[in-house]
């Protein structure tokens, strides 16, 4: 059976289902809000029910809840709804995780792009930024609160902090440039007008706005709003449910095959550590391909004898390098990260054979790099003798 056709089969059922037409009234937290206007019509018309939907800050349709606000469904971050099945005011039963998003950063349209990739990119990005924005009470500015408090960057960044009410009002700071930054889930930065995702936090710290429906406890309309979440939790949801930038969460860890052990995930100081070592050894072994990848276009060098190369030259020099070389250790690290420039000093200590003669040569080398489509890439390495025999 195709998608297509599964999807009418859902359809079917469920319009089968229905005995007579209700009002259902949700309250919903806007971090579900494009998936919602996607697929509650699609319900309506296989239903025939009727749905009054308002949508809003989740902490703030809690509290509305919680002063007695009449509703059939609510559909909230997981805390705030856990705590309303707690109070009694949502079925446990009928709780059920409709989608969840990561976390994202906003920028404006069309502004600079500063890496967020790693963690290292992602300070350096908030660091050296104007300001950032964020909802203090949404999942959003919670997540982001608790995120820099981790990172040690509370008192480096409250100087650029800017707390707002609501994700519509930390969309127009960064679309208006009041903001260089957002804090807010990605489903809720993609529909958003004059403002651009500028990328999802690392994995290492990301976090996630878990979107859960549940069927009040005093609603009117309880067999419709079961229907209606039934609907949303169909395997034919999911395609609108990834479209908006969302997903299903995954099963619980018991629940999966046994998931292969992932690499850590490295700084860019070991990043470049590891490129320096990986350079002197595919010089040694005249890998030109390599080394290729790591230069930039405008390479320039500077050797120890004082005489200047560029890009060709040092590739070069590698395919034609045919010195007996016994050894050619890299030591003495020192990296210094200044956003997407790095300078590396490290120290070459060189041995092997000359004219028949057993050679030492200690150089010391300092290489500057830079971000380039995502990527490091060498601009610029001297290298000074130090001592030889």
């Amino acid at each position: 059976m195709t998608r297509t056709a599964a999807a009418l089969v859902v359809l079917l059922v469920f319009a089968q289902a229905n005995v007579g037409a209700a009002e259902i009234t949700i309250l919903c937290s806007n971090g579900l809000k494009t998936v919602m206007e996607e697929l509650v019509p699609q319900f309506e018309r296989a239903t025939k029910h009727q749905v009054a939907i308002r949508y809003g800050l989740g902490a703030a349709l809690k509290r509305q809840i919680e002063a007695g606000e009449r509703f059939d469904i609510a559909v909230l971050n997981a805390p705030l709804l856990d705590d309303l099945i707690k109070a009694g005011r949502i079925a446990g039963e009928t709780r059920a995780v409709v989608a969840r998003t990561g976390m994202g950063l906003a920028v404006r349209e069309g502004a600079a792009k500063p890496d967020v990739r790693t963690t290292d990119a992602l300070t350096r990005t908030l660091t050296g930024s104007r300001s950032i924005a964020y909802a203090r009470e949404g999942a959003g500015g919670v997540f982001f609160a608790a995120l820099i408090e981790r990172l040690g960057l509370v008192e480096p960044l409250k100087p650029k902090l800017k707390p707002l009410t609501t994700g519509e009002e930390v969309g127009g700071a960064v679309a208006r440039g009041d903001a260089e930054l957002g804090v807010l889930p990605i489903s809720e930065i993609l529909p958003m007008t004059g403002v651009e995702l500028l990328g999802p936090f690392p994995a290492d710290v990301q976090g996630y706005a878990v979107m859960v429906a549940g069927v009040g406890s005093n609603g009117n309309q309880t067999a419709a709003a079961k229907e209606l979440i039934a609907f949303l939790m169909a395997p034919s949801a999911l395609p609108v449910i990834r479209q908006k930038g969302m997903e299903r969460e995954p099963a619980p860890a018991a629940a999966r095959p046994a998931a292969l052990p992932q690499a850590p995930v490295r700084s860019d100081q070991d990043v470049l550590i590891d490129l320096e070592q990986r350079w002197n050894q595919a010089f040694y072994r005249r890998d030109v391909a390599f080394i290729e990848t790591i230069l930039a276009d405008e390479f320039m060098a500077t050797y120890d004898d004082g005489s200047r190369g560029d890009r060709r030259k040092e590739l070069t020099l590698a395919a034609e390098f045919n010195q007996n070389v016994e050894s050619a250790i890299p030591d003495e690290f020192t990296v210094k990260i200044f956003r997407d420039t790095a300078v590396v000093w490290f120290t070459l200590n060189l041995v092997g054979i000359r004219e028949g003669q057993r050679a030492e040569m200690k150089l010391r080398y300092t290489d500057v790099w830079v971000i380039r489509d995502g990527r490091w890439q060498c601009v610029s390495t001297q290298s000074t003798r130090v001592s030889a025999r």
